[in-house]
């Protein structure tokens, strides 16, 4: 996966694993300011407006109880038709069921996720700015992702 890709990823399962561990509160106040989500794509007007939204939605139903979240959540009377033809959103969709299936009879796994002592997921940043790489490398690294991606959605 892709920086964009894994960031989504972390923010999907912070969604799913509040909702699943009653937490939601904790969420609203990590990822929710002034009505907005406070995470976002700066080049992808629709997909803001789509975590704009999901940032509000907690289901009513238990995980377990929810065969497809992304027919639970098209289902909604703020998730635009238009959306069902924005690859970016389907893919958002498609990777909350992959989550879904994975972590549904799992409990517990928010406060693992945000505990700042012993956090689960951790990040080491390598600022590239100094180091003098061309944009041609960064082309190639986007590339070879999206190459992944594709092996990935076609096993």
């Amino acid at each position: 996966l892709d920086g964009q890709q894994s960031l989504t990823t972390i923010f999907l399962l912070h969604w799913y694993l509040a909702w699943m561990d009653k937490q939601w509160e904790n969420f609203t106040q990590l990822f929710r300011d002034n009505g907005f989500a406070r995470f976002s794509y700066s080049v992808r007007p629709s997909s803001n407006d789509f975590f704009d939204q999901l940032v509000h939605y907690c289901p009513s139903g238990h995980p377990d109880s929810i065969t497809s979240l992304t027919e639970l959540i098209a289902d909604q009377p703020w998730y635009f038709r238009s959306w069902r033809l924005d690859p970016t959103i389907q893919a958002v969709l498609h990777m909350l069921d992959a989550i879904h299936s994975r972590f549904v009879s799992s409990t517990g796994l928010y406060k693992r996720l945000i505990d700042a002592s012993q956090p689960a997921i951790t990040f080491q940043l390598l600022d590239l700015d100094n180091f003098g790489l061309s944009d041609d490398l960064y082309i190639k690294m986007n590339a070879r992702s999206e190459e992944h991606t594709s092996e990935l959605q076609s096993h």
